[in-house]
C-alpha cells in the first residue's frame, strides 16, 4: 500500500499543476468569447484574485499535504492525523469557500464594473469550469492515496510489528 499511495500522490501533485496552468489558459480564452469583446482591466484584475484565492490556494495546500504524506510514508509512524485532515479538507468543505468566493466575485464585477464585466467575468468562468475535471482527478486521487497511506499505517505496519514480535519470542 505503501507503492501505490506514493504513486498517486505524485500523480495528484502533478495534474493539480496541469489544471493551474489550464485553468489560467482557459480563462483567457473564455474572455475572447464574450460578445462585448475583449474585457477592460478591471475584470482581469477581479478575477485574476478569483484564480488566486479558487486554484492557487488550494493547489498549495494540496501540494503540502502531499508532501507531509509523503514523508510520514517514509518514517513508517502509526500516526493518521495528516490523512484524516486531508480527507476531511478535500471531501466538500472547500467548495462551500468555493461558492462564497464566487458568489461575492460576482457581486463585486456586477457593482463595480457594470454588465459589459459581469458578462465578460461569466465568460471567464465558463472557461475555467471547463478544465475543472482536472481539479477533480486530482483530488479524488489525493483522497484514494490518503485512504491506501491510512491503509498501510494501519494494517501492514501492525502486522509487521505483530510479526517481528511473534519473532523476537
Amino acid at each position: 500500500m505503501q507503492k501505490p499511495a506514493k504513486t498517486l500522490l505524485w500523480i495528484a501533485m502533478g495534474i493539480e499543476v496541469v489544471y493551474a496552468i489550464a485553468a489560467l489558459i482557459a480563462m483567457f480564452i473564455g474572455s475572447t468569447f464574450s460578445p462585448f469583446g475583449m474585457p477592460d482591466s478591471s475584470v482581469y484584475g477581479v478575477f485574476i484574485m478569483r484564480y488566486i484565492i479558487q486554484v492557487g490556494i488550494p493547489m498549495v495546500v494540496k501540494i503540502i499535504f502531499a508532501v507531509i504524506v509523503l514523508f510520514s510514508l517514509k518514517e513508517k509512524s502509526e500516526k493518521i492525523v495528516t490523512e484524516i485532515i486531508t480527507i476531511a479538507t478535500f471531501s466538500g468543505i472547500l467548495s462551500f469557500v468555493s461558492i462564497l468566493i464566487n458568489s461575492i466575485g460576482t457581486a463585486y464585477t456586477a457593482q463595480m464594473i457594470g454588465q459589459e464585466g459581469l458578462v465578460s467575468y461569466s465568460y471567464m468562468n465558463m472557461g475555467m469550469d471547463w478544465v475543472g475535471f482536472l481539479r477533480s482527478i486530482s483530488t479524488v486521487l489525493l483522497i484514494v492515496a490518503v485512504s491506501f497511506s491510512i491503509a498501510y499505517k494501519k494494517v501492514e505496519l501492525a502486522d509487521l510489528r505483530r510479526i517481528i514480535e511473534e519473532e523476537e519470542v
